[in-house]
């Protein structure tokens, strides 16, 4: 009888066969592995590309398999494979918590293979380089990821409970803002004038390196971010302890003089910067190399050979806190400013900070101590998308995010006014008001009765700022989410992450988070763009809906058409959400890759298909197609991390730069003392009185919006932290080493003309200065 019995031979497959020949033990694993991968192999030919068949390789552990697949992707994509290769995840993140020692051994084995290999075949010097990097990258970031959560975990921090871990931390935090307020306001007096960029200046000592230097706010930010990583390992370790009520054990609480509450700093830290180093080597392309100390030790230094990108980058971080600075000046009212802190002082009075629940807040006092942050809040909205407002979310709208923002902010001063009143810095046992704890329910009712609104959505729109275990990226940080949750029904109470909320990048958070759709966002900011275009009279702006059918069988649709002196204007707008770290950069630079990919295949289209574009526009437009460097191609951007980079011949910029040339040619210092304000100097960027393509090619190179930032801007070697048995890890970064704007202002006053309010204004309106740029609700500033 035969070993294959089957009823109906037409039915049989090779997988049956194999199956069989297995059961029956004619083949043994190795062998019955090595067949039925080969059949996997044969589907999945056409099936997947290189790097999904490389993944389902690695996971079912075929080392050859893996080898053979990096070789052939090294030999055909030369220049796209570490980007291939990183950026789609195939190469595991050695940083994760889940990365365990047969994940790297594997790994490991792979790379060596693949170098091996590659070097005996004389395979491309880019890609062996790509390979060794990577190599060092799984061994640099295993070894320490291990090192430090080993220290996590052994850390003597870890003995007290979740909630006496979580307000020790808080306490931190909220003391080192007091002493930061303190030391600004005792150099307050030191200078003629302020910019609103002094803390941004890296003008401070580091602890573990004293040859480096750091801005106050990056050391506070800094510091936001390397606790934000440990509270979610906090949340992640501790997690049970969420149903614990312990708080009577908490006594006269404080993190102070506590080596292990140092040395957990320390370590969350170290931790942080590792994270930070290899987004930058993942999404932005850093390298790493080893090198030696002057002390002759190894040193792994990593550094961005692209510094252009990274330089844009932290340029644009900088122009959005002063951008935001300015406009919180421009909406700040000295009278009442001063009535609002009044007001809180009043407030202050009925707050027994042993005892914050059940406040009763006279409503007519406290809607007059709101004004403390109206400023804040007028500077936010004025700088947000305007489709935002309109969206509704799970029965909420931004408005009432800004309600809850505005609600805990008032809230927050009134009782850290009732601390200081009190608080002596020498005691102590005075550290636990700092960070009280309160009921969440308390706190919601208290808002909910101030804004007359429901109790169930007050509920809703707190819990938009409560950080709890849930907290997942992507889904906020510290920096959106204040209220830290210890508990099942209590919170955190810390006025100075209340107070450092980033508005703008929470409402974006929620707002994806509910899937809400943003594709209107872009109508909109191409309709505004091309309404304040057509107002300048210098240009011809077409304003009819280009689409069709081109040359290349393909629809297109052109943005905006227009023409300065003899040059086409070929602009691409791109709305795109601000990106807050390296994932999110080089998910926006897809996106304006894109842009760029679209104005170039514009222009191939205007050269084949010019009669159709003549017909549709409705400018007057020359009988022959403007040659390729007669089209100034521009993608324009809401925001400012691309601005001045030039890809594939098109300049990247963003709607401020590109407003500024043709509608707010005047750049203009104004100084303000309470509501006084007095221009110091003025610069026309239109040195014919008009826009030229000359001026403004040369513009989007060097913007005055940008001024002197590029230059301010210096490298710095830098270290991470290292305890015994680390490894040593260097890298370059670009550090703010000037104030820009005090640069900028200084030489503007010193070159620019003094403008009195009843000339006639330079820009060329007819009006007078003081009704025309001069006026303080559209005065020109360098953003």
């Amino acid at each position: 009888m035969d070993i294959f019995d089957y009823e109906n031979e037409n039915t049989v497959t090779p997988e049956d066969v194999l199956e069989e020949l297995k059961n029956n033990e004619i083949i043994n694993s190795d062998i019955y592995n090595e067949i039925k991968f080969n059949f996997m192999d044969i589907e999945d030919e056409n099936e997947l590309n290189d790097i999904e068949k490389y993944k389902k390789a690695y996971k079912n552990n075929r080392i050859n398999k893996c080898v053979e697949i990096l070789i052939r992707i090294g030999s055909v994509e030369e220049n796209n494979f570490r980007k291939a290769f990183l950026l789609s995840d195939a190469l595991k993140n050695p940083m994760s918590y889940k990365y365990s020692y047969e994940e790297y051994e594997k790994t490991m084995t792979i790379l060596i293979e693949t170098l091996k290999i590659s070097n005996q075949n004389g395979l491309n010097k880019d890609f062996i380089s790509d390979i060794e990097e990577m190599f060092l990258y799984s061994y640099i970031f295993y070894n320490c990821n291990q090192n430090n959560t080993n220290k996590l975990y052994e850390n003597k921090f870890s003995l007290f409970s979740l909630s006496k871990q979580l307000r020790m931390i808080c306490i931190f935090i909220q003391d080192q803002s007091r002493l930061m307020k303190k030391k600004l306001l005792s150099g307050k007096n030191k200078d003629s004038f302020i910019t609103g960029m002094e803390i941004d200046v890296a003008n401070q000592k580091v602890d573990f390196a004293a040859e480096q230097k750091v801005s106050l706010s990056d050391n506070y930010e800094g510091m936001l971010e390397y606790f934000d990583t440990l509270i979610r390992y906090l949340y992640a370790s501790k997690k049970e302890d969420l149903k614990i009520d312990d708080l009577d054990e908490h006594g006269d609480i404080h993190p102070f003089n506590l080596p292990e509450f140092k040395e957990i700093t320390n370590i969350a830290q170290q931790r942080n910067m590792y994270e930070e180093l290899e987004e930058k080597f993942r999404y932005t392309q850093w390298n790493i190399k080893q090198c030696k100390t002057q002390e002759n030790q190894d040193v792994s230094y990593f550094f961005n050979k692209n510094y252009d990108r990274y330089k844009n980058h932290l340029i644009a971080a900088t122009r959005r806190r002063y951008h935001l600075t300015v406009r919180t000046i421009e909406y700040t009212d000295a009278v009442q400013l001063e009535n609002a802190f009044a007001s809180i002082q009043k407030l202050s009075k009925v707050i027994d900070i042993n005892y914050l629940e059940n406040v009763n807040i006279d409503k007519d006092e406290y809607f007059r101590a709101v004004k403390i942050v109206q400023p804040i809040i007028l500077s936010h909205k004025s700088l947000s998308k305007d489709y935002y407002f309109k969206c509704v979310f799970s029965k909420m709208t931004v408005d009432n995010i800004i309600q809850g923002f505005e609600f805990l902010y008032t809230f927050s001063q009134i009782y850290m006014t009732a601390v200081l009143a009190v608080f002596n810095e020498n005691d102590y046992s005075n550290y636990k008001y700092l960070v009280p704890i309160i009921e969440f329910e308390n706190l919601v009712s208290i808002f909910s009765s101030l804004y007359e609104i429901q109790n169930d959505k007050a509920k809703k729109v707190l819990k938009c700022f409560l950080y709890d275990e849930n907290i997942r990226n992507g889904t906020g940080d510290i920096y959106s989410k204040p209220l830290i949750k210890i508990n099942e029904h209590q919170i955190l109470f810390c006025e100075t992450l209340i107070e450092q909320i980033n508005l703008d990048r929470m409402i974006e958070i929620i707002l994806q988070k509910y899937s809400v759709d943003l594709t209107p966002v872009g109508k909109e900011f191409e309709n505004k763009l091309i309404s304040r275009l057509k107002e300048i009279s210098e240009i011809q702006v077409n304003t009819n809906h280009i689409v069709f059918n081109a040359y290349d069988n393909r629809e297109v649709e052109y943005d905006f058409i227009g023409i300065l002196e003899d040059n086409l204007l070929l602009f691409e707008f791109k709305s795109v959400l601000t990106p807050y770290d390296d994932s999110e950069l080089y998910k926006r630079e897809k996106i304006i890759k894109e842009g760029v990919n679209q104005v170039n295949r514009r222009s191939l289209i205007i050269q084949n298909d010019w009669e159709k574009i003549r017909e549709l526009v409705n400018i007057e437009l020359p009988v022959q197609p403007y040659r390729d460097d007669k089209i100034i191609k521009v993608v324009c951007t809401n925001i400012y991390d691309f601005t001045t980079l030039c890809m594939d011949n098109v300049i990247i910029t963003d709607e401020s730069t590109l407003l500024k040339y043709f509608t707010q040619p005047l750049v203009g210092i104004v100084s303000k003392s309470n509501d006084n304000f007095k221009v110091l100097g003025a610069e026309l960027l239109w040195k014919s009185g008009k826009p030229t393509v000359i001026e403004f090619k040369e513009y989007l190179k060097h913007p005055i919006t940008i001024g002197e930032l590029e230059n301010c801007f210096k490298n710095e070697f830098k270290t991470i932290p290292a305890f015994e048995g680390d490894l040593l890890i260097g890298f370059n970064d670009l550090v703010l080493k000037e104030d820009p704007y005090r640069k900028t202002i200084s030489k503007i006053i010193k070159q620019g003309k003094k403008i009195y309010p009843n000339e006639v204004c330079p820009c060329g309106s007819g009006r007078k200065y003081k009704k025309c740029c001069g006026n303080k609700n559209n005065h020109s500033d360098m953003l």
